[in-house]
């Protein structure tokens, strides 16, 4: 990231911890979700980066998932991983599960060696990396041979109602530039699929905390909202309002290194159904 725009991200982390606790649901959900996409992805990591892992929601997942394997946290907030700081109990480690590692640390600029990472995870970070090239190009660097990565990001027709009252939202990138910058990158068999969850809010405040903290990516939400504006759209709340996150899942492996990506395909999977939370 470029410095202000990393300033400004962990600024508002740091400050805004409390908040980012209450959109746990949010979090969880989209990452159970991605957890039972490994029922047909195959693959044994002995270590794994959880890129942007905020206040650890994925932890426990993916501890029980992939029991055994050394879980390193990753993110650019230090007072996130102070929340992630959680000590190894003794049931613990009969069980199996080793300490996770919190490193804190710059996206585009991972402070990790070459081929040191066989699963990288990343739930709702996406959009708020300044350089999707630079982030993606950190990820085939830091994977080793036959590796992959799980990705969970928002897409263009999230926050659909927002716009529909006129307010700007973040402008979420397009998932076939992405099938193909992983292919140029070096990634083989891209796997994009996406559904559907619709959130429900009871009032204008909270409606518009979580929209800049969770998926906008908040250094990008820059619109200002008047007095006169906010009163406005406060009137319309007279009942519940929905809105719609449309979430994209992608995954992509590292080849063996004998191996290039000259035969590959994006594949898609867009199923229609919607999840009401």
């Amino acid at each position: 990231m470029n410095a202000k725009h990393h300033n400004n991200i962990r600024n508002i982390f740091n400050k805004n911890t409390t908040k980012l606790k209450s959109l746990e649901p949010i979090y969880q959900e989209i990452g159970s979700r991605m957890i039972d996409r490994f029922e047909f992805i195959k693959i044994h990591p002995k270590v794994i980066f959880d890129m942007g892992s905020g206040l650890g929601l994925d932890t426990e997942i993916l501890q029980k998932h992939f029991n055994g394997a050394q879980l390193v946290s990753v993110d650019c907030a230090v007072n996130l991983l102070k929340h992630n700081n959680k000590k190894t109990t003794f049931i613990d480690k009969l069980l199996g599960k080793k300490y996770t590692y919190n490193v804190c640390g710059d996206g585009l600029q991972l402070p990790f060696l070459n081929n040191t990472c066989d699963l990288l995870w990343s739930n709702l970070t996406l959009p708020y990396m300044s350089s999707l090239d630079l982030f993606f190009a950190e990820l085939h660097r830091v994977m080793r041979p036959d590796g992959c990565f799980m990705i969970s990001t928002l897409g263009m027709n999230s926050f659909l109602e927002l716009r529909d009252l006129n307010l700007s939202t973040y402008n979420f990138p397009d998932m076939q530039s992405i099938g193909d910058k992983l292919m140029q990158i070096g990634f083989v068999n891209p796997v994009i699929d996406r559904d559907f969850i619709t959130l429900e809010y009871d009032n204008l405040p909270a409606l518009l905390d979580e929209v800049k903290i969770v998926g906008c990516g908040a250094n990008n939400y820059q619109q200002y909202i008047t007095k006169e504006l906010y009163n406005k759209l406060n009137t319309m709340f007279h009942t519940k309002q929905s809105l719609t996150l449309e979430v994209y899942y992608i995954h992509a492996w590292q080849p063996h290194s004998n191996k290039t990506n000259s035969n590959g395909n994006i594949i898609k999977f867009y199923p229609r159904n919607s999840d009401r939370r």
